[in-house]
């Protein structure tokens, strides 16, 4: 019950700073990583110490406390980040599979945790956090504050084969990952692409910036997505986007991007 209670104060602290600037997805979750890879560190270290009768007490605390750091942390972002990484033709199938894997990784540290002792369960925890820890540093973008549409323009702009197009929001250093970084993916953003769509929103750039026309539609994994470079889609592009989805081999809906 106590562990259950420290649980949910960081569910709590997590859904207060989850969106603020200076915290964000990418940060929680790697110093939750990080914290508890600390934590289980220390009972490894000191565990013939703290299991004596004296000390029992400031190993409660420690398991306890890497309980907090486990929900405000990456309990809480790895159910955000798979949804809002993907695009949104594959979001669910992406969010679904991130959670059949943390399934599966369940299931494999139940299996092995009984066939190890309690030091070697700290001390396969300790590692798995601090490896945690480095991998989203590196691997994950941090998408806090960033309008998914973008990510959505991004994708299609690669699909054509056409990333460099895009030089929106979505590859602003601040949104990428260090690895997407040292790949220079940082070096396409442009700030002063696109008209923000509503007041006060954030910058909406075409991945296709350099059209003339008015609407550029095409067929993705059964969409017809059309991308408006102006105020609205008119009557003719309308028709068009109509014309496109007759000429398609499947059925076909109409999606459009601001």
């Amino acid at each position: 019950m106590l562990n259950s209670g420290v649980a949910l104060i960081g569910y709590y602290f997590a859904a207060f700073t989850i969106d603020r600037k200076w915290m964000g997805r990418k940060r929680m979750q790697a110093f939750g990583f990080f914290m508890i890879g600390i934590l289980f560190l220390f009972c490894t270290v000191f565990y013939n110490k703290l299991i004596q009768p004296a000390n029992i007490h400031a190993f409660q605390f420690l398991y306890y406390f890497s309980s907090f750091w486990g929900q405000f942390g990456p309990n809480a972002t790895t159910w955000l980040l798979p949804a809002e990484l993907a695009p949104t033709e594959v979001r669910s199938a992406n969010h679904g599979f991130s959670a059949a894997v943390g399934k599966a990784g369940a299931l494999v540290a139940g299996v092995v945790f009984g066939r190890v002792s309690d030091r070697s369960k700290f001390t396969i925890s300790a590692v798995c956090g601090l490896v945690g820890a480095i991998l989203t540093w590196i691997f994950i973008p941090d998408l806090t504050g960033l309008d998914l549409r973008e990510g959505d323009k991004r994708w299609l702009a690669v699909l054509d084969g056409k990333h460099s197009a895009y030089t929106g929001p979505a590859v602003n250093p601040k949104h990428l990952s260090l690895f997407e970084r040292f790949l220079g993916y940082g070096k396409l953003y442009n700030p002063s692409v696109g008209v923000s769509a509503r007041p006060g929103g954030p910058v909406s750039a075409s991945p296709y910036p350099d059209g003339d026309h008015h609407t550029q539609a095409r067929t993705v994994s059964g969409l017809v997505v059309g991308t408006n470079t102006e105020e609205g889609a008119g009557p003719d592009d309308v028709q068009e986007m109509r014309e496109v989805s007759k000429d398609s081999s499947f059925q076909a809906k109409t999606l459009s991007y601001i």
